[in-house]
């Protein structure tokens, strides 16, 4: 593959991100040197999913799971629109991994043994959105990484996003990317209609309530049942459950899956017209094929196709529909969570 340097690869996000008149070529070329980039990232994912697998197996007894993914195109586009001054050699979570794991005193455990580890990688953030939720009731903590290894100095200094949240956490996020995703919003960007957001922000507070962890400050003079009280008002007010249902993809339905698999990559395409999903594997040796054929089908999108795509690895093909839901549009486990909290009031 082509290498670029940092200059030539934030020319390229400006000629992505802006709207100008550009020919179809330099188009291409821009998107040849965004698929570079993101390629080039791999080498942090897999050692920071390799740390996490070992910690996970040794000290937490398989207590949740890892995945990883690099951020799609769209998103990336999207996210230097919001952020002008933001250029794309310095966006911090290209590459992303994510822990989820079964109890909160585990993530907060996680959490510390990673910004206390002697390991080279220097730690240049931190987020605790689950003590400081955001108003859109995003919980999660974020931890930035700069990963340092002179043995592969295209990679040296690049940043990882290290995600770590809760079941419970993750299955609110992911029920918001999955109504974006039919909605056409992004509403994990607090974008789209005001009562949607309100509902799923209310939700996230009455999720916190279950896990004893911090509220949005928002809802800060509400008791617990009138918060309990207005998130499942707005549930059925909103016809939430059946827009959920609406959305759905029976897991029982979807085919090219082998669960026998054992590839190393796979490249998730969500066709949203006809409501089916596709699963390519790619083997260790094929990454560069595999990060070709992502930039590939981003391609289609760009040109209309109803598609949504992400490349991800994950150490079962059995766990792709807990670490993504939201391309399997599998909302069941939050459904149960808010008839949980109906039983509760």
């Amino acid at each position: 593959m082509q290498k670029y340097s940092k200059t030539r690869v934030n020319t390229a996000g400006i000629t992505l991100k802006e709207n100008l008149p550009v020919s179809a070529i330099e188009i291409t070329k821009a998107e040849d040197v965004l698929t570079y980039w993101r390629f080039i990232h791999l080498p942090v994912l897999n050692t920071f999913q390799a740390t996490l697998r070992t910690k996970l197996a040794k000290k937490y007894k398989r207590n949740g799971f890892i995945a990883q993914r690099l951020k799609r195109a769209p998103s990336i586009i999207s996210k230097l629109r919001r952020e002008p001054r933001m250029k794309l050699s310095t966006m911090q979570d290209i590459a992303g991994i994510r822990a989820v794991m079964n109890r909160l005193k585990d993530v907060k455990k996680l959490s510390t043994e990673l910004k206390d580890s002697k390991a080279k990688h220097k730690l240049l953030s931190e987020a605790d959105y689950i003590n400081n939720p955001k108003k859109s009731g995003y919980r999660s903590i974020h931890l930035i990484f700069e990963y340092h290894n002179k043995a592969t100095p295209e990679s040296d200094g690049l940043k990882i996003e290290v995600q770590l949240r809760t079941k419970l956490q993750h299955i609110w996020a992911t029920s918001v990317e999955t109504m974006g995703t039919f909605m056409d919003t992004s509403l994990k960007s607090s974008e789209g209609p005001e009562s949607i957001l309100n509902f799923f922000s209310i939700t996230s507070s009455a999720f916190a309530i279950l896990e004893k962890t911090p509220i949005v400050p928002e809802h800060s003079l509400m008791s617990e049942k009138e918060i309990f009280q207005k998130a499942i008002s707005q549930y059925d007010t909103l016809r939430i459950k059946e827009k959920l249902a609406a959305f759905t993809i029976a897991t029982g339905h979807i085919d090219e899956l082998n669960r026998q698999s054992r590839s190393k990559y796979y490249l998730i395409i969500l066709d949203l017209k006809n409501k089916r999903i596709r699963f390519n594997p790619f083997s260790a040796r094929q990454l560069s094929e595999a990060n070709q054929s992502y930039t590939e089908v981003e391609r289609s999108i760009s040109a209309g196709a109803e598609l949504q795509a992400v490349l991800v690895s994950i150490d079962k093909v059995s766990a792709l529909s807990k670490a993504y839901p939201n391309y399997f549009l599998d909302t069941d486990d939050f459904t149960k969570k808010i008839e949980e909290i109906r039983k509760r009031i």
